[in-house]
């Protein structure tokens, strides 16, 4: 496998890829074999001993590679110490951990590197496929598939009228016709609610079955969503071509105080679409989204 050169992040890409693709791998053997064992955090939401032991691994590796480094998973507390640091990792070793215990396949490992608050390496991995995808900041994105073949990845132009999706984690019921009216006004169909949130494989043309997606807040100003659900989908979306903002067209900005993001998602299979979408959008939101929390949490 010969990964993209010509650029500045050569030995993070070496071992993020290597770090993605082993803990897919043992995600993979976990699942195959039925061994996992399933828990519930204070949440209510699940986790099984193959997100533990998939956040071990890319711990020990970052932390051998990069030990200067921040770092940011699902699975591990969190410290402010990361605060101080230019450059954190921002992983989530089982994204779709319900995915992962109903066996739909519908699951991923995310990492991505971000320095002074921006995402500039992204890899992410499909346990059930082999295949992980690459994205390096000013540089492109890539598939490897499960060979170890590397190919470019750019993003399709969207069909007319676009194809748009939303999701339960989004807000989907409590913000229904304000969705149901952006759709309209593109005249395209009333978005599906989808059982699963933003995930790295969406816009791939193997699994692509949307152009955009609309993502709300809850209606208390809450929302499920971590820096980890979001970080190396949006290196990975933006380097292939697409747009990934909050509602209002901002860039997000990641190793926050709260890794928690609270304006919602909005993500386009091209730059005419996204400005489309946040047209539409302008006259339904409120004049602010929701902030964020000062604290770590």
């Amino acid at each position: 496998m010969k990964l993209p050169g010509n650029h500045d992040y050569a030995r993070e890409v070496e071992v993020a890829v290597a770090t993605v693709r082993r803990a897919s791998l043992t995600v993979k053997a976990m699942y195959d074999q039925q061994s996992s064992e399933v828990e519930l955090k204070q949440d209510g939401s699940p986790v099984t001993d193959a997100d533990f032991e998939a956040d071990r691994l890319i711990r020990q590796a970052i932390g051998d590679a990069f030990p200067e480094d921040a770092l940011l998973t699902e699975e591990f507390a969190d410290s402010a110490a990361r605060l101080s640091r230019n450059r954190c990792w921002i992983a989530d070793p089982i994204d779709g951990t319900a995915q992962f215990i109903a066996r739909t396949g519908e699951f991923d490992v995310m990492m991505a590197l971000v320095e002074d608050h921006l995402p500039v390496v992204s890899v992410t991995g499909h346990p059930p496929s082999g295949r992980l995808t690459l994205a390096i900041r000013g540089s492109g994105a890539w598939i490897i598939d499960a060979a170890g073949d590397v190919t470019p990845f750019r993003i399709t132009a969207p069909e007319q009228p676009p194809r748009l999706v939303t999701s339960r984690y989004y807000g989907a019921v409590e913000f229904a016709d304000t969705i149901t009216t952006v759709a309209l006004r593109l005249g395209a169909a009333i978005p599906p609610v989808m059982p699963v949130g933003f995930q790295p494989r969406a816009l791939d043309p193997d699994w692509r079955r949307f152009d955009g997606f609309v993502g709300f807040w809850r209606p208390d100003g809450n929302s499920p969503v971590r820096e980890w659900d979001l970080a190396a989908c949006d290196l990975l979306v933006t380097e292939a071509g697409g747009c990934f903002s909050d509602l209002y067209g901002n860039r997000y900005q990641y190793n926050q105080p709260s890794p928690r993001p609270k304006s919602g998602l909005l993500v386009s299979a091209s730059p005419d679409l996204h400005q489309r979408l946040l047209d539409a959008l302008a006259p339904l939101l409120p004049a602010s989204p929701p902030t964020r929390n000062a604290n770590i949490a």
